[in-house]
């Protein structure tokens, strides 16, 4: 177990919040925890980030909840691509791309709205 206590205290020090202590059952009861409350949502783990150990890890495809993990850090699928990144890392940003993607060509289908968007580099 971690003690938050001395992170908290930094944490309202520093942005000026008060009572700055995670909620841990509130947000999970509100988002449902690792049975997300939600569809349509690609959850990205980075195996060198912490907080994958608190994110969805596994598909489920009822209801179009994906995951994913690559060999990096936090947020790293969203970092400029490098010469140097893992294969890991560049499937997890295809994989991110192809997600969107099927998510605004449905919006389009549902709406008739067609959505300005970038070309898939993958």
């Amino acid at each position: 177990d971690v003690d938050v206590k001395p992170i908290v205290g930094w944490c309202e020090e520093i942005f000026g919040i008060k009572d700055m202590a995670p909620k841990v059952a509130e947000i999970n009861k509100r988002y449902g925890g690792k049975t997300l409350n939600g569809t349509n949502i690609m959850s990205t783990n980075g195996c060198f980030d912490p907080w994958s150990l608190l994110s969805v890890t596994e598909p489920r495809t009822e209801d179009n909840i994906q995951a994913i993990t690559y060999e990096a850090g936090h947020c790293a699928p969203m970092t400029e691509p490098q010469a140097h990144d893992p294969d890991s890392l560049t499937l997890a940003r295809c994989k991110v791309c192809e997600f969107l993607d099927d998510m605004l060509t449905k919006h389009e289908k549902t709406t008739g709205q067609v959505l300005a968007r970038k070309e898939n580099p993958c």
